[in-house]
């Protein structure tokens, strides 16, 4: 069931989520100082770990249907 969002509430929700948003940055600027208001990047992935942990885990799922 879908509900139709008015112009005018989108605009009070996407307000809302903003302040909000701006709020914690404050608060946090408090503890951190003006570099809280940058954004954050997510850190990259290692992928090495990544494809060694998904090999090894692929090797020993095979390993564990020749057992059974």
């Amino acid at each position: 069931m879908t509900r139709n969002i008015t112009e005018e509430e989108l605009e009070r929700m996407a307000a809302k989520e903003l302040l909000k948003e701006a709020e914690i940055r404050e608060n946090w600027a408090k503890v951190e100082g003006p570099s809280a208001y940058k954004v954050r990047r997510i850190a990259r992935t290692n992928q090495v770990f990544l494809r060694q942990t998904v090999k090894n885990v692929v090797r020993s799922n095979l390993r564990m249907e020749k057992k059974t």
